[in-house]
């Protein structure tokens, strides 16, 4: 869905051009441990899915849960630019407001919440399992992109909203109030 580092759309970065924050991940990742020729095998694939298992093939030395820093900062990067430049994208994460997002993953306790969906737990944030880094990072990337005249949306836009061709996410993360 439009909320998950695997969705497909393009975006731009230091005049480096990508098709997913998946693909900007993992080529800085590549990058960052000095595989230069992975960082280009990344880049020229266009599957999230691709570009994650040859990320995951780097080994992280994970002192001190560098990676999860190293990752939360650079999908903060590539979120921004996904959403500040694809203003389709930017109407559905701004339609979130005011709740908080939150990643129902059963399998992931730090960018999820280690629940389904559809599980009762989800309602009550003390029966989270995870700690929901990736909900609090759309949540806090949305509330400061509101702020941003630049980024407003324009009236007519507003309106169309609710345009049965508007992207509508398939998988909506819950949200709360």
């Amino acid at each position: 869905d439009v909320f998950s580092n695997h969705y497909e759309c393009k975006f731009e970065i230091l005049g480096q051009h990508y098709d997913s924050t998946e693909q900007y991940l993992f080529s800085q990742k590549a990058v960052h441990l000095g595989d230069l020729d992975l960082a280009n095998r990344i880049l020229a694939n266009r599957s999230a899915k691709n570009c994650k298992l040859f990320g995951e093939s780097l080994q992280w030395s994970d002192a001190n849960n560098t990676w999860h820093n190293f990752a939360y900062e650079k999908l903060k990067i590539a979120n921004y630019a996904k959403y500040s430049q694809n203003e389709s994208l930017r109407k559905v994460l701004f339609a979130t407001a005011p709740k908080t997002l939150v990643e129902a993953s059963p399998s992931d306790r730090f960018w999820g919440v280690g629940l389904r969906k559809t599980s009762p737990m989800i309602q009550d944030v003390t029966k989270w399992k995870g700690e929901n880094k990736m909900g609090i990072l759309l949540t806090n990337l949305r509330d400061e992109m509101l702020a941003d005249p630049k980024l407003a949306i324009a009236e007519k836009s507003k309106r169309s909203l609710e345009s049965p061709d508007d992207i509508r996410p398939k998988r909506l993360s819950v949200s709360f109030t």
